[in-house]
């Protein structure tokens, strides 16, 4: 569990599978989950440390 999901189940579930990052919901297990190349997930994470997505922690 994140340790920012508070408890609530409010979770994103991640696995990399045949080189794929597979990145789901897990208040809806069942449907199907996005998939990204290592690249692309990589590409991600690096805007998210250098604080490219922190306006979305103002709405």
């Amino acid at each position: 569990m994140s340790q920012y999901s508070g408890g609530g189940g409010n979770c994103v579930r991640v696995a990399v599978q045949d080189g794929y990052v597979l990145i789901g919901d897990s208040q809806n297990p069942d449907r199907l989950p996005h998939v990204f190349t290592m690249g692309e997930a990589q590409a991600f994470l690096r805007g998210a440390k250098d604080d490219d997505f922190d306006f979305l922690l103002e709405a």
